[in-house]
């Protein structure tokens, strides 16, 4: 009896861990790239930015400057190496929005944006659409979908991810 108990946990534990594992991500991010000119500029940066880890699949559009990043199911990309392999591409990295699964919570008073199953937390820059959500997702445990911009800021004292985020939408799964 004490087997099938502990298999029972065992598998319970193991489903939570790979349902967790494939909501909790950042799942795809659009970055907008000066300088691209031509197919083979933008052949050599998709190369670099395939070798991030967590990224699945990079399509450019050179004609809006748009790269878009898409994730494996199984991991998140890592939104801070993007600006980095940009620049030693030779190109200038611009602004980037993001769509990832996640909480949102509260640290130091402020709200934030956790990323499941990552350590990234962006602090929100707060809008009118997300404050209407305020009240009912802050301190919850409902995953969101969030889609939103990333800026370059930390307030002082933080110890977030060095990007605030903009939220634009917000699905509750």
């Amino acid at each position: 009896m004490k087997i099938i108990r502990f298999l029972t946990m065992l598998a319970l534990l193991l489903l939570s861990w790979s349902v967790n594992r494939a909501f909790a991500q950042i799942e795809q991010v659009e970055m907008r790239v000066d300088g691209l000119a031509c197919p083979f500029c933008s052949y050599g940066l998709e190369k670099k930015l395939k070798e991030i880890r967590g990224v699945e699949k990079v399509t450019i559009n050179v004609d809006k400057g748009l790269v878009t990043l898409t994730s494996r199911k199984e991991g998140s990309i890592v939104v801070d190496k993007l600006e980095p392999v940009v620049k030693d591409a030779g190109f200038t990295p611009g602004e980037i929005s993001l769509t990832a699964i996640g909480k949102i919570g509260e640290s130091n008073s402020m709200p934030v944006f956790m990323v499941g199953g990552t350590e990234m937390t962006f602090i929100i820059k707060s809008n009118a659409s997300f404050e209407k959500l305020r009240s009912e997702l802050v301190g919850t445990e409902k995953l969101v979908r969030v889609t939103g911009r990333l800026t370059h800021e930390t307030p002082a004292g933080h110890h977030a991810h060095p990007y605030t985020i903009t939220i634009e939408e917000v699905n509750i799964k």
